[in-house]
């Protein structure tokens, strides 16, 4: 199988000040730039069953790119004409190529418990810079990783209680790290070094007819193992990735009856996770309780929900921009009538 993606960006930014007193020139700053990436891939897959229930598996992918940059910046001035105020490339050219294999294990001790095993390669295009300034800080090295993950998958009393297990782990060489500038506005990538490791445990059960009971826990720990702001400076070895909460955790009750009622409540749980790679914007642990009720048919049903039923207040994005911290806000509690109909 071949994969071939293609895509092309037109940048294009006009500033023109309405009261030349203000201290800004009058005339138009622009920045234009084209980058063109192409990607091809192919891959493949092989399953052997030496021994029943043994299931060994290995696959290899390789792929390709190659991305080109034109970028100029500019001042027109009325008097003076067009004066060059940045970086000006032509044809920068980036590429590369790489293989990607993966190899994994599945055991079934009984037709209830089967244990299993990955360790896998993976691998992000590097690309450019074209709100970069400095010629030293235009390139992005590709990111790659090695994960690995090992686990258990059971069912038990006649396929009435579920419980999974997984532990995993990964290594990221030239992590690709988005910044902004302190407008809140310049998109940058930078390169660094990550370890992540956590573990996940879910368990459902079927105590009667028609109730279903599910929990989950989840812990990670994604931190910078090597990384320092090329454009400030900063060191950030030893930080914790944005948006990468230390724990998850969800509990939940469905209930649906044979005469058509429906009933669910669920608590989702989020740990501390932070906004920004210098990990100073930072939301503390919350927990959302969501809830619905409802009548169902063949063809359909109807149902009432609530969303962030006891109005939680959470934020979901915060960052530095104008010199100061902005954030936006979780929805508090929301509510409605749902109708669903199967034709």
């Amino acid at each position: 199988m071949i994969n071939r993606d293609r895509s092309i960006w037109i940048l294009s930014t006009e500033y023109t000040p309405q009261v030349a007193a203000l201290g800004f020139p009058v005339g138009t700053d622009r920045t234009d730039a084209r980058f063109d990436q192409d990607t091809y891939a192919v891959f493949g897959q092989v399953d052997v069953e030496p021994l029943d229930g043994l299931i060994l598996t290995a696959g290899l992918r390789y792929e390709t790119f190659r991305d080109e940059l034109n970028l100029s910046n500019s001042f027109e001035d009325p008097v003076l004409g067009e004066v060059s105020t940045g970086l000006n490339i032509e044809d920068s050219v980036t590429d590369g190529d790489i293989l990607l294999p993966r190899f994994a294990v599945q055991y079934r001790i009984s037709p209830a418990v089967m244990f299993y095993g990955s360790v896998a390669r993976g691998y992000k295009p590097g690309t450019q810079n074209f709100a970069t300034d400095d010629l030293a800080t235009l390139v992005v090295r590709p990111e790659n990783l090695w994960s690995y993950e090992l686990g258990v998958k059971s069912n038990w009393l006649d396929n009435r209680l579920t419980a999974n297990f997984a532990i995993f782990w990964s290594n990221v060489d030239d992590y690709q790290v988005l910044l902004t500038d302190p407008t809140g506005f310049a998109n940058l990538i930078a390169n660094g070094s990550v370890e992540t490791s956590g573990v996940e445990f879910e368990l459902s059960a079927k105590p009667i007819e028609g109730l279903d009971v599910f929990a989950g826990f989840g812990y990670t720990d994604a931190r910078f193992t090597q990384y320092t702001n090329p454009f400030t400076g900063e060191d950030f070895n030893g930080n914790k990735l944005t948006y990468a909460p230390e724990f998850t955790y969800n509990l939940g009750v469905q209930y649906r009856s044979r005469g058509g009622f429906f009933g669910r409540v669920d608590l989702q749980g989020i740990g501390t996770y932070f906004f920004d790679d210098a990990n100073r914007l930072k939301q503390d642990p919350f927990a959302l309780v969501n809830a619905r009720i409802g009548y169902e048919w063949d063809s359909g049903g109807i149902y009432f929900y609530v969303n962030n039923l006891f109005e939680t207040e959470y934020i979901t994005t915060a960052f530095t921009g104008f010199f100061s911290d902005l954030a936006s806000y979780g929805d508090r509690r929301t509510f409605g009538l749902q109708v669903r109909l199967n034709f």
